[in-house]
């Protein structure tokens, strides 16, 4: 099971890192249904900013891919957090997590509208669960800086 195939994709987003973040939004392997809310909520979103739908996803994923995480290492018997960069493949997967478990935890709307205000909220720099979660990730990353030493081997 390699976890580093290409996603094969009828979606207009295939150039673009979309096939992870519609993976990610699946339910009980229903793409289909995932990828139609992801291009309305990207669509919808780009025509309030008055933005392309595909710029709009490579700028808000860009803005919330975090630089660096805290791994757990353990050493002489304690466990200590260690930040480690992140993979750029990695960074996006994160973010389309953050982003859609974010718009996940909103109530009362559709998924294509919670998606689409999350969305709108990351681009105009407004109140987002995924901007928060960057922040706590990155409040530990320096938090934790003094055991850096330990992530190379």
């Amino acid at each position: 099971m390699s976890r580093n195939r290409k996603v094969n994709s009828i979606s207009i987003f295939d150039k673009d890192p979309i096939g992870g973040f519609t993976n990610v939004l699946m339910k009980d392997g229903k793409k289909a249904v995932a990828e139609d809310i992801a291009r309305k909520s990207f669509a919808k979103a780009g025509e309030e900013l008055n933005m392309e739908p595909q710029k709009v996803a490579k700028d808000v994923l860009s803005k919330i891919k975090p630089l660096a995480e805290v791994k757990s290492r353990r050493v002489g018997g304690s466990t200590y957090p260690v930040p480690v960069d992140v993979r750029p493949k990695r960074a996006y997967m994160l973010a389309s997590r953050w982003i859609i478990g974010a718009a996940r935890s909103k109530k009362g709307m559709s998924m294509i509208e919670k998606l689409s205000i999350e969305l709108i909220n990351i681009m105009t720099d407004g109140k987002s669960g995924a901007i928060d979660k960057k922040t706590a990730v990155h409040n530990m990353v320096k938090a934790n800086q003094a055991f850096a030493h330990l992530g190379s081997k």
